[in-house]
């Protein structure tokens, strides 16, 4: 038997569509994925006419720098993040700059 909560599927979306915070974090969540994008297509436009890199040829550096990069970006290393809150006394900018500097050591 289903547990009922007295609340209709209908009243729960449109409270939640009608709450002026949930557009103002879609429109946040939009311009950083257009962003993100944008950089991530941008990249290897800069490796292959900047840089005149051959992507075919599967550079070491760059490789390692277009799939660190989205992890970063994306923030999966949410768990590294996440146990460094309590190294850092919840801190980001050494983790974030630590990761940047793991991100120019491996692309150098």
């Amino acid at each position: 038997m289903r547990p009922t909560c007295g609340v209709s599927l209908k009243e729960c979306f449109v409270t939640i569509f009608r709450h002026p915070l949930v557009w103002f974090y879609a429109a946040a969540y939009a311009c950083t994925g257009a962003v993100r994008h944008s950089s991530d297509q941008l990249s290897v436009l800069y490796f292959t006419q900047y840089l005149h890199l051959d992507l075919s040829t599967k550079p070491v550096a760059v490789m390692w720098t277009l799939n660190i990069v989205p992890l970063i970006a994306a923030g999966r290393l949410g768990d590294f993040r996440r146990g460094s809150d309590k190294l850092f006394g919840g801190h980001r900018s050494p983790v974030a700059m630590g990761l940047y500097f793991l991100l120019s050591w491996c692309s150098h």
